[in-house]
């Protein structure tokens, strides 16, 4: 994963499938739920080098992915182990909880 782009990933934690992303940012990885806490689980797109919200249409800076805010996608803790994005699901879940529907 060292392109630009949206790399989307499901896991499966206490019988709830939970959708997450990972982007390669200049320097670094950002790992992400597929929702925000403005409109909720809708997802999003890439359009070039655009992050778009499927549901407001809100055009999100990559650099500003796995912080909190706006229509940001809701961020998840994660690390880098043996050159591989690792991210445990206590904390998928954790982040999970404070989607709004």
């Amino acid at each position: 994963m060292t392109d630009t782009n949206l790399h989307f990933y499901t896991a499966d934690v206490d019988r709830t499938t939970i959708r997450f992303m990972v982007i390669h940012r200049s320097n670094d990885y950002a790992v992400a739920l597929d929702a925000c806490q403005i409109c909720g689980a809708k997802g999003y797109k890439q359009e070039g080098q655009n992050v778009i919200c499927r549901n407001c249409g809100a055009v999100i800076y990559i650099p500003s992915i796995g912080e909190k805010g706006g229509c940001n996608p809701i961020p998840v803790k994660s690390r880098i182990e043996g050159g591989e994005v690792v991210v445990d699901l206590t904390d998928l879940a954790s982040s999970a909880k404070t989607i709004h529907s």
